[in-house]
Parts: C-alpha cells; structure tokens; sequence
C-alpha cells in the first residue's frame, strides 16, 4: 500500500510490511537540481538506547545537518543521493522519485515498515544554496498484522 498526500503535518497509517509514501511538495518556483540539498531525518526517540546507533554528526559545508540523536534517512545533495550517511535502519528501505524531482516532488518511499517504525516523525528538509528551508513532517503510525484492532483507514487524494 502506498499513499501520498500534500501537507505540512500528517500522521499515516501503514500495515507491517507495506511501503508508505512520507510527502513532502514543494512550493513554487521549483529549485534546480543542482542547487537543491534535501534530507529526510528522525529522532527515533522511542527506541531503546541499547539498541540505537551513535548518531552521526553530518554537515554540508558550514552547515550541521543531523544532530547527534537524530538519524538520517535519505540524502540528496545538487543532483545527487547520497547514502555514506545513512542510517543503517534505513539502508536499502528508501527511495526518493528521481523523475518527480524536478518538478518539487521531495516525497520518499519507506518500504518493509515495521513495529520499530511505529509513531516515528520524519521530518523532510530542503534548502536552496541561500540557505532558505522548507520543512514537513510525517508521523507513520504502524497497523500490527493480525492484531484484531480496527483502524481508520487513510485515503490521500492529490
């Protein structure tokens, strides 16, 4: 199941093991690829601290990017992905839609969510090479399979 949808706060549901797709438009005129920089970040705080990564300290240039308890998720740096940074829960789970990008899509596929996903914000960043951002968050909330509960379900409509 994938779903998109155009806001600047939204909590989504998703089943266990299904794909989600964390929004994230932008406004007009639309960046050049080349001088774009967009990142998709979390704090994971929920998670226990045993089980947590040493966050690492990522930065463009003169500026800090991802702070020490947060994680990165997805890197695109003018033109380009970048995924040395990348935090090891996320590594072959994303996917940004490189066709879209130019057109102001920012938006990332998460795919396989699991209960460690549960009531996680991702917070999606993009700035221009004048320093001007753009931010939205996602909180995905994650549907247990087979857990008998009954949710409210979600439709999206561009």
């Amino acid at each position: 199941m994938l779903c998109a949808c155009v806001s600047l706060e939204k909590q989504l549901w998703v089943t266990e093991g299904d794909g989600v797709v964390l929004p994230c438009l932008l406004p007009r005129p639309f960046l050049p690829l080349n001088e774009m920089t967009g990142y998709w970040l979390t704090k994971d705080t929920h998670q226990e601290e045993e089980e947590k990564e040493n966050g690492v300290i990522f930065s463009s240039g003169e500026e800090k990017l991802v702070e020490e308890r947060e994680q990165l998720v997805h890197f695109f740096d003018k033109g380009r992905e970048e995924f040395t940074h990348q935090s090891p829960s996320y590594i072959n789970r994303t996917r940004l839609f490189s066709s879209q990008l130019q057109a102001g899509n920012f938006s990332l596929e998460l795919r396989n969510v699991s209960e460690r996903d549960n009531n996680t914000t991702f917070q999606c960043v993009v700035s221009d090479n004048k320093g001007t951002h753009w931010p939205s968050n996602v909180t995905i909330l994650v549907k247990m399979r087979g857990d008998g509960k009954d949710y409210v379900t979600l439709h999206c409509l561009n």
